[in-house]
C-alpha cells in the first residue's frame, strides 16, 4: 500500500536551539497523524541540535554553513510535500490540541490559497520577567489586530499555501540571522492582493528566555531592520493610517515620548509636562493595559506599562538609526555615482 503524502507541513529552523529544541518538538511530535509532516533544518549548529532534531523530526536537513532562518525556513519549504506550509519557530512550545485547532482552521478554508497567523499564549514558558512581559506584549499586539486582515506575519506559527508562498518569493535570505524576515514576507504576500488571517484558537507558548539587554537589542536591531525596509521597498499600506510603511513612524513617534519626558526632567521647562506625558502614553495603550489588568491583576499591568515605554525607547532607537543607515547609504551611492 503506498505511503499517504502529507497535506500539512511543520517546519522548525534551528540555530543553536539546544536549550528549547527539545520542548518544542515533542510537543508537536505526539500531536501530528499521517496527514503531517514534521521538517526540522539545522542551520549549521554547534551544540549538537541536530541530533535532537532527529529523535522528533520525520526529516533533518542540516545546512553546509550558517545561512540564517530565512534560508533556513526555504530549505525546509523544498523539501516539504503538503500542500500546506507551518512554519514554527524553535523556541515555540505548542499545548495539548494546537494541531487539531491549527487543522480546522486550515481545513475550512478549503482549497483556496491562504496565509494565517496563530498567536502567542499570554504567559512565556521562560521565568524571567522580560520574557513574561514581551510575551504578553505580542499576544495583545495580535489580540488587538484586525482577526480577518492582519497587518504582520509573525514565523512563531505561520501556515501558507506552498503556491503563495512560492508567488511571494519565500523568505529573504538577504536578513542576517532572525530579524525582521517574517514580517517582510507577509508584506509580500499582501502585495499580491492576499490577506493573512489571525487565528486566535491557535495560541503557542513562548519559551525563549530574555534578559532586558538582550530584549533591548532585539527591539532595536528589528526597528532598525523594518524602517530600512520601509524606506528601501515599497510596504503595503498601514492598516492604521493608510500609509505605506507608517508602522516605521509610529516607532519614531514612540521614541519622542522617552525623548520628551527626559527633556522635561533635565531643563525643568515645564512643571506639568512629564505628567502630560505618562498620561498620554497611558492613553496610547490603554487597551493592552485593560487586557494586562483583566489578565495578570494590577501588579502585572503596571511592570506592563513601564515596559511599553522601554519598548518604545529601543525601538524608536533602532527606526532612528535605520534611517540614519539608509540617508548614508543614499548620500554615499551619490557621491560615488559623481
Amino acid at each position: 500500500m503506498a505511503e499517504q503524502e502529507p497535506q500539512f507541513s511543520v517546519i522548525v529552523p534551528l540555530r543553536n536551539a539546544r536549550a528549547t529544541l527539545q520542548d518544542c518538538l515533542s510537543s508537536i511530535r505526539p500531536q501530528l497523524d499521517a496527514t503531517w509532516e514534521l521538517i526540522a533544518v539545522d542551520d549549521a549548529s554547534d551544540d549538537g541540535g541536530g541530533a535532537i532534531a532527529a529523535q522528533f523530526a520525520t526529516r533533518v536537513e542540516t545546512l553546509p554553513e550558517h545561512r540564517g532562518a530565512a534560508a533556513a525556513r526555504n530549505a525546509g519549504a523544498k523539501l516539504a510535500r503538503g500542500r500546506v506550509l507551518v512554519f514554527t519557530d524553535a523556541d515555540v512550545i505548542w499545548p495539548p490540541g494546537a494541531v487539531e485547532r491549527l487543522r480546522t482552521q486550515l481545513v475550512g478554508r478549503g482549497e483556496t490559497e491562504f496565509c494565517l497567523v496563530g498567536i502567542y499564549a499570554p504567559l512565556s514558558a521562560g521565568s524571567a520577567l522580560p520574557s513574561r512581559l514581551q510575551a504578553f506584549n505580542v499576544h495583545a499586539l495580535y489580540r488587538a489586530l484586525p482577526e480577518a486582515d492582519c497587518p504582520y506575519s509573525g514565523a512563531h506559527l505561520l501556515a501558507v499555501t506552498r503556491n503563495l508562498f512560492a508567488q511571494a518569493g519565500g523568505f529573504d535570505e538577504a536578513f542576517a540571522g532572525a530579524t525582521i524576515e517574517d514580517l517582510d514576507f507577509g508584506y509580500r504576500v499582501q502585495a499580491l492582493g492576499q490577506r493573512i488571517a489571525i487565528a486566535r484558537e491557535v495560541e503557542v507558548i513562548h519559551a525563549h528566555e530574555y534578559d532586558w539587554r538582550g530584549l533591548a537589542r532585539n527591539y532595536y536591531r528589528k526597528a532598525a531592520d523594518l524602517a530600512a525596509l520601509a524606506l528601501t521597498r515599497r510596504l503595503p499600506p498601514s492598516r492604521v493610517s493608510g500609509r505605506p510603511g507608517a508602522e516605521v513612524f509610529s516607532l519614531a513617534a514612540g521614541l519622542m515620548l522617552p525623548v520628551l519626558f527626559v527633556l522635561g526632567m533635565w531643563f525643568d521647562w515645564a512643571d506639568n509636562t512629564n505628567a502630560i506625558l505618562l498620561l498620554v502614553a497611558a492613553l496610547l495603550w490603554w487597551r493592552d493595559l485593560v487586557l494586562a489588568r483583566r489578565t495578570f491583576g494590577w501588579r502585572f499591568a503596571v511592570l506592563f506599562y513601564f515596559f511599553k515605554w522601554f519598548v518604545a525607547f529601543f525601538g524608536g532607537l533602532g527606526a532612528a538609526r535605520g534611517v540614519i543607515d539608509v540617508a548614508h547609504a543614499r548620500l554615499q551611492r551619490r557621491r560615488n555615482a559623481t
